[in-house]
């Protein structure tokens, strides 16, 4: 005898028992969040646990969901009803709602790309770029609707074979007739994976210069400094230039000094190992690389190279230091004793208009 079989159970225990089991998954589906919230907690604090929030609203609703549907199950499958008991349909109901709220779970987990699912990817030990993560977690939640619609359907005794055979022709056309959009996400995935840019860093991309904002599927969305909001699609990211001002390591300061030509070689001297002995001693300069030389006789001065590096790459520190590099150059120039340089044009004559006066015949009077 099939102790589990239903009819069985009848005879044991009265038809009320359908109506009592029904009340008492009814109880326990009214006290599943405070208990499943203490469990969490208690979990939090053993565990040190974070984004317990996210993990309960990524299961509450797929547990109360199957709660109910459990509790109308024990309602038909115990009541004295022989043909709701023992209809087929009510096992399948019961393991398609399973399914449906494990199927659902993982799509919440998976929400977002924000919360728990980030959370749990970088316990994988590799720093997942919140960007990248995003577009994971919408192909992730595309799979496991899916799946889900395939497993449901295959219970139910739907023959889907020719259904997944079609999507393989289908999906070629759709990849025809998509190719750009494919290409976007092609080369916006090629741009999560090798990071030559994240959010937050001053980029100069297809003549556009500005802050990375976002990284879609299909475009990156760069603001640029006329606070303008400029979308470039993915598919050109990998195609042309990228420059990425955040990261680099050093600032570069680069001047043509021109002093004038009445400057003595003594003071030239003098001039440039004072520039030196300042870009040496200044916190803000980078002492590994800076030049400082008589470079050239120009048209209209003579010219000082100076090129050198400040040791901070943020902007305004940036500003600072060249600001003041600005105002000791003028006070070396002064304590020199030289003075810059304009461009400047001279005219000389062979004669002064005195001579040609006098050159001139005098008309006769009338």
């Amino acid at each position: 005898m099939d102790i589990f079989n239903p009819t069985y159970i009848k005879e044991l225990i009265p038809w009320e028992s359908s109506l009592l089991l029904f009340l008492t998954v009814l109880m326990l589906r009214f006290f599943f969040r405070k208990l499943f919230t203490y469990l969490l907690n208690l979990l939090k604090n053993h565990f040190q646990l974070e984004n317990t929030t996210d993990i309960l609203r990524a299961i509450d609703k797929p547990i109360q969901f199957f709660l109910l549907i459990l509790s109308i199950y024990v309602l038909a499958a115990f009541s004295p009803l022989k043909i709701i008991a023992t209809h087929p349909s009510l096992d399948k109901i019961l393991r398609s709602a399973v399914l449906f709220s494990v199927f659902w779970t993982a799509y919440n987990i998976c929400d977002a790309g924000e919360g728990l699912f980030l959370q749990i990817l970088n316990q994988t030990g590799l720093n997942w770029d919140r960007a990248l993560t995003k577009i994971l977690s919408t192909v992730l939640r595309l799979l496991i609707m899916f799946f889900a619609f395939v497993m449901i359907a295959k219970e139910w005794g739907y023959d889907i074979t020719a259904f997944v055979a079609s999507l393989g022709i289908g999906s070629l056309a759709v990849a025809f007739a998509a190719k750009d959009t494919l290409a976007d996400i092609l080369g916006s995935l090629s741009v999560l994976v090798q990071k030559p840019f994240v959010i937050g860093d001053w980029v100069k991309i297809n003549n556009t210069e500005g802050i990375v904002e976002s990284i879609g599927f299909r475009s990156t969305c760069i603001r640029t400094f006329e606070r303008e909001l400029v979308y470039i699609p993915n598919a050109l990211l990998t195609g042309g230039p990228i420059i990425n001002y955040t990261r680099r390591e050093r600032r570069r300061i680069e001047y043509t000094l021109g002093l004038t030509y009445n400057t003595t070689s003594a003071q030239m001297k003098q001039t440039i190992e004072d520039i030196r002995k300042y870009l040496h001693d200044d916190a803000g300069i980078s002492d590994e690389d800076y030049f400082v030389h008589f470079f050239s006789f120009g048209d209209s001065a003579l010219n000082i190279r100076i090129v050198c590096y400040t040791a901070e790459t943020d902007a305004t520190i940036y500003f600072n230091t060249r600001e003041k590099f600005n105002f000791a150059l003028m006070q070396i120039l002064e304590k020199n004793g030289v003075s810059c340089a304009f461009p400047s044009t001279s005219l000389y004559f062979e004669n002064t208009l005195e001579t040609h006066k006098k050159e001139i015949p005098t008309p006769p009077q009338p």
